[in-house]
């Protein structure tokens, strides 16, 4: 029981190494513009800017209403909408930094001013290709426990490249999760007791018996 007890953890064992590295593997590249403003793919009203790390979405929501002594609609209104994300390529990850929901004025120089003014704000975040990863958003760039390539965390040394060998060989581990008590250890500890329970006990001497 003890033996089979060992195979399996070691199969086991052998089973999570892979499944860990090709996890790690398999998280594809993320997609981003390159750092340039573009018209967004799934909706082409809307502008977007992104990089490894970082994405931002915007548009400028014209409304109008009928005028009847001109017989036509004629803008009223318009609406500023912004958005900043992670750009995380962990589906799921990409949470929501910063934003504003149709923020309305009544002059469109006025609209575009503030986006603009919003663009500048951000735009630190979009000098780089793969800017550093802020601490607390870590783990959304992470698999395993393990940073993936080509990301650094700031105030911290950048990963060297051969860590992510590491993760092929096994080396990795989920953080903040304590070691399981081993199968193996448990069934040992078993048969020490068991084995220890069917040892007869040796007779007590007389006292004369200890004498020389």
């Amino acid at each position: 029981m003890v033996a089979a007890a060992k195979q399996w953890e070691q199969q086991a064992a052998a089973t999570q190494r892979l499944d860990r590295a090709l996890a790690y593997l398999r998280t594809p590249e993320v997609k981003h513009t390159g750092n340039c403003w573009q018209p967004f793919s799934n909706n082409k009203d809307w502008m977007e800017i992104s990089n490894r790390v970082y994405k931002m979405f915007c548009r400028i929501r014209e409304d109008t209403r009928y005028d009847r002594e001109a017989g036509r609609s004629v803008p009223a209104a318009w609406y500023v909408t912004w958005d900043l994300y992670l750009n995380s390529p962990r589906e799921g990850y990409s949470i929501h930094l910063a934003g504003q929901d149709k923020k309305r004025y009544t002059d469109k120089a006025a609209a575009e001013k503030y986006l603009e003014g919003r663009k500048k704000a951000y735009s630190r975040l979009f000098a780089e290709i793969s800017p550093p990863i802020p601490k607390e958003h870590e783990n959304c760039f992470t698999v395993n426990g393990v940073l993936l390539p080509g990301y650094t965390v700031e105030g911290r040394e950048p990963v060297k490249p051969g860590h992510a060998a590491e993760v092929l060989e096994g080396a990795i581990s989920a953080p903040g999760k304590e070691e399981k008590p081993s199968v193996l250890g448990k069934l040992s500890a078993v048969k020490v007791q068991e084995k220890a329970a069917a040892e007869p006990k040796a007779p007590m001497k007389k006292k004369e018996d200890m004498q020389i």
